[in-house]
């Protein structure tokens, strides 16, 4: 029996092993996704990616680690239980409020309008995007073009 006792051990050793390496592979991605977003995400071709992908997708590997942790290794739960956490938060930026901000009488209404614009962008183009502004007179708005050839 002690033979027995020591492969159960050994191989329960293993999988929690496994699972704590598979959680800070977890860790590492969602440092290099907030290290990345924060130095400007559309510098890169995986920083590209991350912009245009649902931003719920980086917590659902630490969920599924949750869920396996809690049934094999329960002691280590809170390690990918704080990798969700960080996804939430930081990465899709979920904000909690413990008071209630109060409504002002008038509050004021914002238009805020952007373009992204590229390849070979014709003079034609800015004229009506130009109008476009007039005709809604933003308090704010953002222009960015991309010349690539």
């Amino acid at each position: 029996m002690p033979e027995r006792r020591d492969q159960t051990n050994q191989s329960r050793r293993t999988r929690t092993i496994l699972l704590l390496a598979l959680t800070s592979f977890y860790a590492v991605l969602l440092a290099a996704i907030s290290i990345i977003n924060w130095t400007g995400a559309d510098r890169w071709r995986f920083g590209a990616l991350y912009l245009y992908l649902p931003q719920v997708i980086w917590a659902i590997p630490g969920i599924f680690l949750v869920l396996i942790m809690l049934g094999l290794a329960r002691q280590w739960v809170w390690a990918p239980l704080l990798c969700v956490v960080w996804a939430f938060g930081p990465l899709m930026g979920f904000c909690w409020s413990l008071s209630v901000p109060a409504e002002l009488s008038g509050d004021p209404v914002i238009r805020v309008m952007t373009w992204n614009t590229k390849y070979r962008i014709r003079d034609v183009h800015v004229q009506a995007i130009i109008d476009e502004i007039d005709r809604n007179k933003p308090m704010w708005f953002s222009y960015r073009i991309l010349l690539t050839c």
